[in-house]
């Protein structure tokens, strides 16, 4: 375990000088939080005999801010110990800095679990999905106990209203060493926590405006329903509901020692399996096929593919995501890739495409369009020598695309050769990759377009707004704007678009110009190489 303190310097307050903290009074636009059970049990440790003997555990997560407010107006110099998993994401991260410097905060420490143990007890990274439990010790339970030794108490934020299991949480409990835990917070509400937020002018959680109410790793977290409680994006799916620092620690066995094996775990829902099926052929391309890129056409179904690959990845996408450019894209494409390559970080390269006159004149004349991206991503793929590369179809929404494998062979130059595909029995994906040949990964190949949109909506994730009906009409397939049209609807948000395509019977690619040509033109653009 490695305690790393981050020292940050404090913005200048005139309390901020007073050398003892207990002299301190709060101000008058405090005196209704301070006059609460719970702060008023703060302002009295972090004051008395236990100063500089008690510690927060801060998660930096949704709703830290305004304890973590609190405790620097009492006393700045309080430590704060965030336990830095290697799992957060890239956001919370970033909150972490931001919240300390802004609060002036001046010993936060970054307790994390030895590098040796996680190497010893999950090499692959792929604990989380296969027991979540043993994952939460070695990277959380282990390391705090450790972090805590030195203190005689810590503070947490918990809250009573946050889930069932923790509606009777006391304001002041002794956890197992005997150390005093204090819960300040116990008694306040949702409304009231952001009530002070707001009040305080507090910087708010970059994932809490795309639903996120609790936020911990990102293998585990998700955004929640409106009618979820605050933690049901922990551990979605599954009977957990606690990371297990605040828990009874079992009796140390064998197991504490050794890879304990996945357990049954019937509560996954569809998506969650879908989800998780998904990450599993992301990162077994990525252990396998190296170097590679993801295809971004800025569609729905690519950006799902991005969101899943972040998760994957612990919210940082370890491949360029690649964007073949026609220049014909809708406006609304456009600024929706610059706004999200910057916002969730991506190693963003564009690729132009060929004009038209260069590519085979027997195709139609919208299959012949299209072509161009086809010759654009070979002079990608040649210039870069990328062993694998990620797309986002799915058999559903085409003929040909349903005779597609997860990990699909392309020989030199770039051809599928469809009569000889090898099988792929329980999840064993071929990789062969000859000189000058690479593989396709089709993660979301047995998704659905119900289920792309289910995620979307369970997930929140931004996708470009002609999809929603404007007028009557909206984009159910996103294209170049020459050979892509929309369809007759009314469907203006998420759930219209669920609920419009459980009722429909029309093909989703029925605004795709090249889908009405010739009978075989399409198979003889995947066949080419083709997206």
């Amino acid at each position: 375990m490695a305690i790393v303190p981050t020292m940050t310097q404090p913005l200048r307050r005139p309390e901020a000088e007073a050398s003892d903290p207990s002299q301190r009074d709060p101000s008058p636009s405090d005196q209704g939080a301070a006059a609460r059970p719970g702060i008023r049990a703060l302002r009295r440790v972090l004051t008395g005999k236990l100063r500089g003997r008690i510690a927060v555990v801060a998660s930096f997560g949704t709703e830290s801010a305004v304890l973590l407010a609190l405790v620097a107006e009492i006393d700045p110099a309080t430590p704060v110990l965030f336990l830095d998993t290697g799992r957060h994401f890239a956001e919370t991260l970033a909150y972490r800095r931001t919240l300390a410097a802004r609060l002036g905060l001046r010993d936060v420490r970054d307790v994390a679990p030895a590098p040796a143990r996680i190497a010893r007890l999950d090499p692959e990274g792929l604990l989380a999905g296969i027991d979540p439990d043993r994952c939460c010790d070695i990277r959380k339970v282990e390391p705090l106990a450790d972090a805590l030794a030195p203190f005689a108490g810590w503070i947490t934020g918990r809250k009573r209203y946050q889930a069932a299991t923790r509606a009777d949480l006391p304001f002041e409990e002794t956890d197992e060493d005997g150390r005093l835990k204090l819960n300040p917070l116990a008694d306040w509400t949702a409304a009231e926590i952001a009530a002070e937020h707001r009040r305080r002018g507090l910087p708010a959680h970059p994932l809490a405006a795309r639903g996120y109410a609790s936020v911990g790793c990102a293998p585990c977290t998700r955004p929640i329903g409106a009618d979820e409680d605050a933690r049901a994006g922990r551990w979605a799916g599954r009977a957990k509901t606690e990371c297990g620092i605040h828990l009874p620690r079992p009796p140390a066995t064998a197991a504490a020692t050794t890879h304990v094996p996945a357990r049954a775990d019937t509560a996954m829902t569809d998506l969650d399996q879908l989800e998780s099926q998904s990450v599993f052929i992301l990162r077994e391309a990525y252990r396998r096929l190296r170097p590679m890129a993801l295809l971004w056409s800025l569609g729905k179904d690519s950006n799902v593919m991005v969101w899943l690959a972040r998760k994957a990845f612990l919210g940082r996408v370890p491949f360029p995501a690649v964007h073949v450019d026609t220049g014909k894209k809708f406006p609304e494409m456009y600024a929706f890739r610059e706004q999200y390559a910057r916002e969730w970080g991506l190693d963003l390269v564009v690729g132009d495409c060929p004009p038209v006159e260069s590519i085979d004149p027997t195709l139609p004349p919208a299959a012949r369009s299209a072509a161009r991206k086809t010759a654009g991503l070979a002079s990608l793929i040649e210039a870069n020598g990328w062993r694998g590369v990620v797309a986002g179809i799915r058999r559903d929404e085409q003929a040909t695309r349903a005779k597609e494998r997860v990990f699909s062979p392309r020989g030199a130059g770039h051809r599928w050769d469809i009569r000889n595909q090898p099988p792929e029995f329980w999840d064993q994906f071929a990789t062969p990759v000859e000189e000058g040949a690479h593989v396709r990964i089709h993660p979301l190949l047995a998704w659905r377009e119900i289920d792309i949109w289910r995620y979307i909506e369970r997930e929140n994730i931004p996708v470009v707004d002609l999809y929603f009906a404007k007028g009557g009409k909206r984009y159910r397939s996103l294209g170049d704007q020459d050979i892509t049209f929309p369809i007759e609807s009314e469907a203006s948000n998420v759930a219209e678009i669920i609920a419009e395509l459980r009722a429909t019977r029309a093909p989703e690619r029925a605004g795709r110009a090249m889908d009405h040509e010739s009978e075989d033109a399409f198979e003889r653009l995947r066949v080419a190489g083709y997206l």
